[in-house]
């Protein structure tokens, strides 16, 4: 990039740059089917009663989803088929005058990484898996951060993912230096005044 902008100095009026998208993930550490089983093994449980289990702590998360939204006067949206959950909750943060604190809650059916139960030479045992589940997205807007998500798997091993858009940060900077701009989606089309970095 720097080599491009000494190359084309000439015709740039300003530079200015930013993350894209930042990712944090979290996750209780049973990424495979003897983790899994232990931890049963901890709470007391046997390896069949793994499927009573999950449905359980999966309908604890559906609940708690639920009543948060209740709690905070927000949107619980179920979602069928593919969205474009960030425009939506734009929309939403838009038109219900939203500026701070929680805009919604959406969940959706998604593949996810997990465990099934298999026959074994004298027990069942758990191996890892793909199937559906239950994925709960919170919509947060922050002051400085702009909007942001919670993503929450409700099946184990309950993988966690917060996202933050750079260019939301960015637009919360140029804001409170009164930085005049466009943003269309995840680009900015034109920004006021820009010196050269």
């Amino acid at each position: 990039m720097k080599r491009f902008i000494c190359q084309y100095s000439e015709n740039i009026t300003g530079v200015i740059s930013c993350f894209d998208r930042v990712l944090f993930k979290g996750y209780l550490p049973l990424g495979w089917g003897d983790a899994m089983e232990k931890f049963l093994a901890y709470q007391g449980l046997r390896i069949k009663h793994f499927g009573d289990f999950v449905k359980q702590q999966s309908q604890r998360i559906a609940d708690h989803a639920e009543q948060f939204a209740k709690r905070s006067r927000r949107r619980y949206i179920y979602l069928n088929g593919p969205h474009r959950k960030e425009a939506l909750a734009k929309d939403i943060a838009r038109d219900e005058g939203i500026t701070e604190g929680l805009v919604c809650v959406m969940r959706a059916v998604e593949p996810c990484q997990s465990f099934k139960m298999i026959p074994g030479e004298k027990r069942p045992r758990l191996v890892n898996a793909r199937r559906k589940c239950l994925t709960f997205y919170f919509y947060f807007l922050d002051p400085k951060l702009g909007l942001l998500h919670v993503r929450l798997q409700s099946w184990f091993p309950l993988l966690m993912q917060v996202c933050i858009n750079g260019h939301e940060i960015l637009a919360r900077q140029m804001d409170k230096h009164n930085i005049q701009y466009h943003q269309q989606d995840n680009a900015f089309t034109w920004i006021e005044e820009l010196s050269m970095c």
